[in-house]
């Protein structure tokens, strides 16, 4: 996983989301050595709600209950 400081990440954003679509590539986003945000590929994010049962259009309302 690649780290970026938060102004690195202002001036190399093209190549940070074409690493994470094209390439797989997960990266941190640091201040002050705190992690501010991931940069995850596309697909990443969907299993990830999947698996949280989350929608992935508006992954902060609440989980979609389990159909049986």
């Amino acid at each position: 996983m690649e780290s970026y400081k938060s102004e690195e990440v202002r001036t190399a954003l093209k190549d940070v989301l074409n690493a994470a679509r094209f390439e797989g590539k997960i990266a941190k986003v640091v201040r002050y050595k705190d992690p501010m945000a991931y940069v995850v590929p596309p697909e990443w994010f969907e299993r990830a709600c999947a698996a949280l049962k989350l929608d992935p259009e508006n992954p902060e309302a609440e989980p979609v209950p389990a159909t049986e």
